[in-house]
Protein backbone atom coordinates (compact mmCIF):
# COMPACT_ATOMS: atom_id res chain seq x y z
CA UNK A 1 0.00 0.00 0.00
CA UNK A 2 1.37 3.66 -0.90
CA UNK A 3 1.68 6.20 1.78
CA UNK A 4 0.09 9.56 0.39
CA UNK A 5 2.53 12.10 2.55
CA UNK A 6 0.92 15.75 3.31
CA UNK A 7 2.58 18.43 3.96
CA UNK A 8 -0.50 19.99 6.34
CA UNK A 9 -3.07 18.13 8.27
CA UNK A 10 -6.06 15.98 6.37
CA UNK A 11 -9.22 17.82 6.78
CA UNK A 12 -11.34 14.77 6.00
CA UNK A 13 -13.48 12.46 7.76
CA UNK A 14 -13.80 8.97 8.18
CA UNK A 15 -16.27 8.33 4.96
CA UNK A 16 -15.98 11.53 3.35
CA UNK A 17 -14.66 12.23 0.04
CA UNK A 18 -11.01 14.24 0.15
CA UNK A 19 -8.85 15.22 -3.00
CA UNK A 20 -5.42 16.04 -3.54
CA UNK A 21 -3.53 17.60 -5.92
CA UNK A 22 0.17 16.38 -6.57
CA UNK A 23 2.84 17.56 -9.25
CA UNK A 24 3.56 16.24 -12.24
CA UNK A 25 2.00 12.41 -13.17
CA UNK A 26 3.78 10.05 -10.46
CA UNK A 27 0.49 9.63 -8.76
CA UNK A 28 -1.55 8.64 -12.36
CA UNK A 29 0.46 5.28 -11.77
CA UNK A 30 -0.62 2.09 -9.32
CA UNK A 31 2.29 0.92 -7.43
CA UNK A 32 2.45 -1.76 -9.92
CA UNK A 33 2.79 0.49 -12.73
CA UNK A 34 -0.99 0.54 -14.37
CA UNK A 35 -1.51 3.47 -15.62
CA UNK A 36 -4.72 3.50 -13.57
CA UNK A 37 -5.09 4.02 -9.77
CA UNK A 38 -8.37 3.24 -9.06
CA UNK A 39 -9.66 1.15 -6.15
CA UNK A 40 -5.99 1.34 -4.90
CA UNK A 41 -6.19 1.70 -0.83
CA UNK A 42 -3.50 4.37 0.19
CA UNK A 43 -2.27 5.47 3.66
CA UNK A 44 -2.55 9.62 4.58
CA UNK A 45 0.29 10.79 6.62
CA UNK A 46 0.72 13.99 7.96
CA UNK A 47 4.15 14.69 7.98
CA UNK A 48 4.48 18.32 10.24
CA UNK A 49 7.42 19.11 11.65
CA UNK A 50 9.69 16.61 10.54
CA UNK A 51 7.17 13.76 12.30
CA UNK A 52 5.41 11.72 10.18
CA UNK A 53 2.04 10.40 11.70
CA UNK A 54 -0.29 7.65 9.64
CA UNK A 55 -3.83 9.16 10.01
CA UNK A 56 -5.97 6.68 8.28
CA UNK A 57 -5.79 5.42 5.01
CA UNK A 58 -8.66 5.15 1.78
CA UNK A 59 -9.73 4.45 -1.60
CA UNK A 60 -8.84 6.21 -4.73
CA UNK A 61 -12.05 6.86 -6.23
CA UNK A 62 -11.01 9.00 -9.32
CA UNK A 63 -7.98 10.08 -10.74
CA UNK A 64 -7.39 13.72 -13.28
CA UNK A 65 -4.41 14.56 -15.52
CA UNK A 66 -4.02 18.06 -16.56
CA UNK A 67 -2.29 21.73 -16.07
CA UNK A 68 -3.28 23.15 -12.63
CA UNK A 69 -5.22 26.20 -14.32
CA UNK A 70 -7.43 23.71 -15.67
CA UNK A 71 -8.53 21.76 -12.40
CA UNK A 72 -12.56 21.61 -12.29
CA UNK A 73 -14.01 23.66 -9.51
CA UNK A 74 -15.51 20.36 -8.46
CA UNK A 75 -12.02 19.25 -7.06
CA UNK A 76 -10.89 22.23 -5.30
CA UNK A 77 -13.94 22.44 -3.81
CA UNK A 78 -13.51 18.88 -1.89
CA UNK A 79 -9.21 19.76 -1.46
CA UNK A 80 -8.03 17.79 1.86
CA UNK A 81 -6.29 21.12 3.23
CA UNK A 82 -9.29 23.59 4.21
CA UNK A 83 -7.17 26.73 3.16
CA UNK A 84 -6.67 25.19 -0.42
CA UNK A 85 -10.37 24.76 -0.82
CA UNK A 86 -10.38 27.86 -3.25
CA UNK A 87 -8.18 28.48 -6.33
CA UNK A 88 -5.46 30.56 -5.06
CA UNK A 89 -5.32 29.23 -1.25
CA UNK A 90 -4.77 26.04 -3.78
CA UNK A 91 -1.61 27.51 -6.26
CA UNK A 92 -0.34 29.31 -2.42
CA UNK A 93 -0.01 25.30 -1.28
CA UNK A 94 1.24 23.91 -4.44
CA UNK A 95 3.72 26.94 -4.55
CA UNK A 96 4.81 25.73 -0.36
CA UNK A 97 5.47 22.36 -1.55
CA UNK A 98 6.96 22.72 -4.66
CA UNK A 99 8.40 25.88 -5.28
CA UNK A 100 7.84 29.16 -6.50
CA UNK A 101 8.91 27.93 -10.44
CA UNK A 102 5.35 25.64 -9.91
CA UNK A 103 3.02 27.45 -12.37
CA UNK A 104 -0.51 27.30 -13.54
CA UNK A 105 0.78 25.85 -16.31
CA UNK A 106 2.26 23.03 -14.39
CA UNK A 107 0.69 19.33 -15.22
CA UNK A 108 -0.60 17.85 -12.45
CA UNK A 109 -2.34 14.75 -10.58
CA UNK A 110 -5.92 15.37 -8.64
CA UNK A 111 -6.74 12.13 -6.70
CA UNK A 112 -10.30 11.83 -5.10
CA UNK A 113 -10.74 9.44 -2.38
CA UNK A 114 -12.88 8.39 0.10
CA UNK A 115 -11.33 8.11 3.67
CA UNK A 116 -11.43 4.48 5.69
CA UNK A 117 -10.31 5.08 8.20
Amino acid sequence: MRTLHNLHTVDVGPGEIGVTARNGTKWSNSEDGERNSIHEEIVLCECLNNEHKVVGSAIIEQVWLGQFQDIPAKFIEQEHELSSRYYTGLLSSMRRAYGEDFSENSPITILAYRRIT
